[in-house]
């Protein structure tokens, strides 16, 4: 694992002995600082294996720095690149992830090594949550949010090699390519939601109910638990701060049925619900109620559905008396 360091004249050293911290936490064979400004100064004997110098003396703006910065990339490859969570640092983050094929990421909290990746923590919902992600495709390229990690301590006597006649000033000029995405149903439309609670229990279960959803031809909504956790996307969300949906048939599977969700429901002509808790408040606002695991009673589902070959909507209204 070889990481990259990509700071410019105006970051300090203090910002660069903190993402040296955030490199060391990947479990990597090398670190490279690669350094634009004027002077190396202050920044000589920070303890990294080696510095690129690419001496700049006039004010710049960050596209200006791509093409040394592509052309450092494809000469050394490295696996990582961290950048400060700065105008700069972004801007270079974000283009060269284009370049690249990368993954970017901004803001960067906590990091750490897995077997088959990295989980990477960044702050969302307005920096009132964290959110943890797990990532298994280099090149990543990461502006580490400040203060998330704290400085290293002590020098070393890295490596310098100053790259004379680097290309600063890139045209202003680019081609984007813009797809149309389609537009997603509204989640009104569909005679049959599939609602996912905290009792799914991970992102694979809460994929597992995305497929039972097609296969029904049905909408898929989420309860905020889940959808913090990180299961679900933001608009799955149904409840009084979400959406309201009115069915002909709503499957809830692993919601406890707090009275926000129980408001966005409640105009569904039938309510079925799953839960593991007998004692859960969805029972009593529910037409049928199950008492078991809601992700043994999706995978049932699915075997059912997959079997039934093109009757699937006959299925629906048969199986669960949907008129």
């Amino acid at each position: 694992m070889e990481v990259a360091i990509v700071l410019s004249r105006h970051n300090s050293r203090k910002e660069a002995r903190m993402l040296i911290s955030a490199a060391k936490t990947l479990g990597e064979r090398k670190i490279s600082l690669w350094y634009f400004s004027n002077s190396i100064e202050g920044m000589n004997k920070l303890p990294v294996d080696d510095i690129i110098w690419m001496p700049i003396s006039e004010d710049f703006l960050p596209y200006q720095l791509l093409p040394a910065l592509k052309e450092r990339y494809d000469e050394f490859s490295p696996d990582v690149l961290i950048f400060a969570d700065d105008y700069t640092g972004n801007n270079l983050a974000v283009e060269l992830s284009y370049y690249i094929n990368g993954t970017y990421i901004k803001g960067v909290t906590d990091i750490k090594k897995l077997f088959s990746g990295y989980l990477f923590a960044k702050r969302v919902y307005g920096l009132h949550l964290e959110s943890q992600r797990e990532y298994n495709s280099p090149p990543y390229l990461l502006s580490i949010a400040k203060d998330s990690f704290e400085e290293i301590r002590g020098d070393g006597l890295p490596n310098i090699k100053k790259i004379k006649n680097t290309t600063f000033k890139a045209s202003r000029n680019r081609k984007f390519i813009i797809h149309k995405k389609e537009k997603d149903r509204d989640l009104a439309d569909f005679e049959v939601v599939l609602i996912g609670g905290r009792g799914i229990g991970s992102k694979n279960n809460a994929k597992s109910l995305v497929y039972l959803a097609k296969l029904m031809g049905a909408g898929v909504g989420a309860t905020r638990p889940a959808i913090y956790n990180g299961w679900f996307d933001l608009s799955c969300l149904v409840g009084a701060s979400g959406k309201s949906v009115s069915p002909k048939l709503c499957m809830v599977f692993g919601a406890s049925g707090c009275m926000p969700l129980l408001l966005g429901i409640k105009k569904s002509q039938k309510i079925i619900a799953v839960n593991i808790d007998p004692y859960a408040p969805i029972f009593d606002n529910c037409d049928v109620g199950l008492v078991d695991d809601c992700n043994k009673v999706i995978k049932s589902l699915i075997e059912r559905f997959e079997s039934c070959g093109s009757n699937r909507s006959e299925l629906v209204h048969k199986d669960f008396k949907v008129k």
